[in-house]
């Protein structure tokens, strides 16, 4: 059962937990430190594209798109469709980091918690100073409009996370449709 962690009407953050990550997570965690290979900012990073042909990454990509698409109101426009747009990896050794940032213009962004030694960096939502202390298996998921970072890892052992960004697209065929 997907949690929600009310911050304020702006900040609304969503926690899941993967039911598979015990055997999924120790393959995607070997991935990523064998593709994470651009450095960004503060950690190594795969392409921002590249989890699409990674098939362990697509699980995670459709698990999240499970989980959103289910969030849609009943009165939303059907002529919207939700797209996953990036799926990549990423990587913390000891002493890096993330910036502050956010991901417009998409929608929702995620990250999935792979490899999370303990006393790992939280996820921090700057706004609100929000912390969500990582979980191995812990998926959050935010408006992509949030700004957020994460702190110097502080361990040895290295932490990993599958992230990604979804947006909604126009079905032009119902949108054609619906005009007529």
């Amino acid at each position: 059962m997907i949690s929600e962690l009310f911050v304020s009407q702006k900040e609304r953050m969503y926690i899941e937990y993967y039911p598979f990550a015990e055997n999924l997570n120790p393959k995607l965690h070997n991935i990523i430190l064998e593709k994470a290979v651009n450095y960004d900012i503060g950690a190594r990073m795969t392409e921002w594209k590249e989890g699409f042909s990674i098939k362990e990454f697509k699980l995670i990509g459709d698990w999240v798109f499970q989980i959103l698409d289910s969030f849609q109101e009943l009165d939303f426009d059907p002529i919207f469709k939700l797209r996953l747009k990036d799926l990549w990896g990423q990587y913390y050794n000891k002493g890096d980091y993330q910036v502050k940032h956010h991901h417009n213009p998409h929608y929702w962004s995620f990250v999935y918690y792979v490899n999370v030694p303990k006393r790992s960096a939280p996820l921090v939502f700057t706004n609100s100073n929000k912390k969500v202390f990582p979980k191995p298996g812990m998926l959050v998921v935010f408006p992509s409009y949030l700004y957020h970072h994460v702190p110097k890892h502080k361990c040895e052992e290295i932490r990993s996370v599958v992230s990604g960004n979804f947006v909604y697209t126009i079905d032009w065929q119902k949108e054609k449709m619906r005009v007529r």
